[in-house]
């Protein structure tokens, strides 16, 4: 079932039947298998939204990589979780989608050397979504981005 329990309907969403306006997974453990499901999620939502199919792919790789990047940096190697969000508003015709952790952020490297492996994710979620905000601190790290439809 590809909405599970944690969902959150709202009254009075214009999208189709059995869509929800919200998704809301608080607790998605945070590791490569899990987050990889979450992939064909999205892309149904936003699908059954009535996203344009370019716009549904954007959200899909940009959401998936700022879960990759949780997995990948926010725990080094510890158990953690993740908590993604992602919301629908008819009204204003947008949709936005929020990955929190509870890790810890690590600086990106700069430099005039070669490439780290890795060090891509930031600036393709930038790319991919009309706005981008990152917050860090102390207790984890949101990424909020956001679509119009």
């Amino acid at each position: 079932m590809p909405f599970p329990q944690e969902v959150h309907h709202r009254d009075g969403r214009e999208n189709e039947p059995g869509i929800p306006a919200d998704l809301h997974y608080p607790t998605i453990p945070a590791e490569a298998e899990r987050v990889a499901r979450f992939r064909r999620v999205l892309t149904l939502w936003a699908s059954g939204l009535g996203m344009a199919a370019e716009r549904v792919q954007a959200l899909t790789l940009a959401t998936y990589e700022a879960m990759t990047n949780v997995v990948t940096h926010a725990y080094r190697g510890l158990p953690g979780t993740l908590e993604l969000h992602a919301t629908y508003l008819a009204e204003l015709r947008q949709v936005t989608v929020t990955v929190i952790d509870k890790g810890h952020w690590r600086p990106a490297l700069v430099g005039d050397g070669p490439l780290r492996p890795g060090g891509r994710g930031l600036p393709l979620i930038r790319a991919l979504a009309e706005d981008t905000s990152i917050t860090t601190g102390v207790r984890g790290t949101s990424v909020r981005m956001r679509w119009n439809t």
